[in-house]
This record gives C-alpha cells, sequence and structure tokens, in this order.
C-alpha cells in the first residue's frame, strides 16, 4: 500500500531540488532579518519557516560560510552578514521613492513632531525605507530603516495589510502565524479586528505592538494602479497618542501620502 504522502508547509516538496534550497534559504534569510537588531535563535529560525532543526543548521552553516550570515560566537545568535550588506551597496539604484519620500518625511516630522516613516511590502513583510524625527523630546524609534516586519503589526504594515482582498489577508497571516507570535497583540484574531477598524476609518492604528507603550497611525499611499505597496505613518509614545490627537493628524497624513502619490505616480 502506497503511503500518504507528508504534508509540506512550505509547498516546496513537488518543486526541484535547487529551487527548493533557494526557497527554504530566502526564507531563513528572511526571517533573519525580521529578527534584526536582536538577532535569531537557531529555535526560532527552523520553528518559523518550518523545517527540521537539521535541515536549517545545515542551511545556516552554508550561509555563514557565503558571508551572508554571520553567528556570535558569545549568544550563538544569528545575524545577516556583510555579504548581504554589500549585495545592498551594489544594487543598481535606490527604489525612486526613497529619493520622492525624503523631503516629505522630513516635513511630516516637522509638523507633526513625532517620528514619521515610509515603509512598502515586499512579500509578507514591511520593510521600513526611511525615518525622520520629530522635535518631541520622547522618540518612538520602533523600526531601523531596513528593517523588516510582517505585515499588520506596525501602522503602516497595518495599513498596506487592510487594502488586500481577504485572500490575501489570510494567506499572509497564515504565512507570517510563526513571526507574529513574537508580538504581543499580534494574534491573526487581533489583527484582523484592527483591519476592520482600518478599512472603516480609512486609517490604520498599531497600538502597543510593535514596541509596547507606542502608538503608530498609518495610511497608504494612493497607487495609480489600485495596488498600494507604500505607507506612511507616524509614531509616538501612546499617553501622546489618544484618540484626539490620531484625528488632528489624520489630515496630515492624508496630505503627506497624496504628495508623495502625485510624485511617484508622474514617473
Amino acid at each position: 500500500m502506497a503511503k500518504s504522502p507528508v504534508p509540506d508547509p512550505n509547498g516546496l516538496a513537488e518543486r526541484p531540488s535547487g529551487a527548493q534550497s533557494i526557497e527554504r534559504a530566502v526564507s531563513i534569510l528572511r526571517l533573519i532579518a525580521s529578527c534584526s537588531p536582536r538577532g535569531a535563535k537557531l529555535i526560532d529560525i527552523y520553528k518559523g519557516v518550518s523545517l527540521t532543526r537539521p535541515t536549517a543548521h545545515r542551511i545556516l552553516r552554508s550561509l555563514v560560510a557565503v558571508r551572508l550570515v554571520i553567528q556570535s560566537e558569545t549568544s550563538k545568535q544569528y545575524y545577516l552578514g556583510p555579504l548581504a550588506f554589500e549585495f545592498g551597496l551594489a544594487a543598481a539604484r535606490k527604489p525612486v521613492i526613497m529619493e520622492r519620500a525624503r523631503p516629505i518625511l522630513e516635513r511630516l516630522a516637522e509638523l507633526s513632531g513625532d517620528t514619521a516613516y515610509i515603509v512598502v511590502r515586499s512579500g509578507g513583510d514591511a520593510v521600513c525605507l526611511g525615518r525622520r524625527e520629530g522635535v518631541f523630546p520622547i522618540k518612538a524609534l520602533t523600526l531601523d530603516v531596513g528593517s523588516r516586519s510582517p505585515l499588520g503589526v506596525g501602522a503602516g504594515g497595518l495599513a498596506l495589510l487592510a487594502e488586500m482582498d481577504e485572500t490575501d489577508v489570510r494567506d499572509t497571516l497564515s504565512l507570517n502565524a510563526r513571526l507574529n507570535a513574537n508580538y504581543s497583540g499580534a494574534s491573526a484574531q487581533n489583527i484582523l479586528r484592527r483591519i476592520a477598524d482600518a478599512r472603516r476609518n480609512g486609517y490604520a492604528v498599531s497600538r502597543d505592538i510593535v514596541t509596547r507603550g507606542v502608538t503608530g497611525v498609518g495610511m497608504i499611499v494612493p497607487a495609480k494602479d489600485g495596488k498600494p505597496t507604500a505607507a506612511l505613518s507616524i509614531s509616538a509614545i501612546s499617553t501622546r497618542m489618544t484618540p484626539k490627537r490620531i484625528l488632528s493628524l489624520v489630515p496630515l497624513l492624508s496630505e503627506h501620502c497624496a504628495l508623495l502619490a502625485k510624485s511617484i505616480n508622474s514617473l
């Protein structure tokens, strides 16, 4: 009697071994990037990408050998290595959106007094492309430039997730389930509730999820094709982000999202 196939949560079993190895390595790199700057433990990696411990360890050894990943001798945690940084430097040029967003972020931070961010969608992640600090003395520095977080966790990523159709939302939450478990209040149920709020209000609010005591309000940058891939957000300490103040920031965010959309959509 033929044996029943073993479930393959990554959907890779039927693919050629070369493609399977590459996709597994990329999944590991993505997870390590999402854990920056604190680093990722081996157990977090193999559970996060649904691999066995020996398989994940074997791939990590290869990534370390080519300098895409490094391992701390003291903590034994894994970090993106120098080759990943060198690849970034060798990219043809910075995305146009980064150049167009810089003055808009600066003005948004200046007028709000708080920290302004721009994030873009990358698969199931939100990647921080830029950050500008306002003059308010207590800073809400929840994201570093280049850092990744699961869509739906931060205000900008939540705004982007809310713009996706229901099938894509469910698929993304399933893909990110293990990563979301690292964030307080980022259960699928809570994120779906926040998505409903974002769709109703026209803006997304993330409170005490990325960093306890910090609240962000985010809004998508409209796209010509109707499929936005970027969002702007403003973050501050939660005691400063009262419902009244959030409402006062919404027109400011809307204005700057429209300005950025006009700038990048005219290309």
